[in-house]
């Protein structure tokens, strides 16, 4: 999928390719559990809807963030930093730094990282990627969606669920998965 993205410079297919991979493994799960939950527990249509939409977006930007972490190192994990470029994973922050890159019209280095991708693991020049990736701003963009796609599915539950305790807990939470950086 990604070398005819790159050919014709339209990566939004890679970056929807994505998403739909991490609402299935994380947001979709959660958006079922809150609303079976709400449903329960007495809410309004409109509740069990924002409810299940908020838990969506955090499914979603929990992965996000997973990614950049991964990228980024993991202070108190046992994971190792880069391991999903070690395993040649292509996630969040490798397709927005291909789609800065190719935005920047900077094919060489675009090419380059791609290629990556393409070489033996042993001989994959992940801390090289992990420069190019963070020099692009991807990280940065990757965390800015996270927030903003959890924010924005906010507003629904704060306008649909009256102020409560746990209202309070449930934008926690909200925060606690976009601000926490390991794990």
């Amino acid at each position: 999928m990604v070398p005819p993205c790159l050919e014709s410079g339209d990566l939004a297919p890679v970056w929807e390719a994505l998403l739909c991979c991490h609402r299935l493994k994380s947001g979709l799960p959660a958006s079922v559990c809150a609303r079976t939950g709400a449903v329960l527990g007495g809410a309004t249509p409109a509740q069990e809807a924002a409810l299940g939409d908020y838990f969506l977006a955090l499914g979603l930007a929990f992965q996000l963030l997973d990614d950049v972490i991964n990228l980024q190192g993991f202070g108190k994990s046992l994971k190792t930093k880069a391991e999903d470029l070690i395993e040649g994973k292509v996630t969040a922050p490798v397709i927005r730094a291909l789609m800065a890159l190719g935005a920047a019209g900077d094919a060489e280095r675009q090419r380059w990282l791609w290629g990556q991708f393409g070489v033996p693991d042993s001989e994959r020049e992940v801390g090289a990627m992990v420069e190019l990736i963070e020099a692009t701003g991807a990280f940065e963009t990757c965390i800015g969606e996270a927030h903003s796609m959890v924010d924005a599915a906010w507003l629904k539950v704060d306008a649909a669920v009256p102020d409560s305790f746990a209202k309070v807990c449930l934008r926690a939470f909200g925060w606690f998965v976009c601000k926490v950086r390991d794990y």
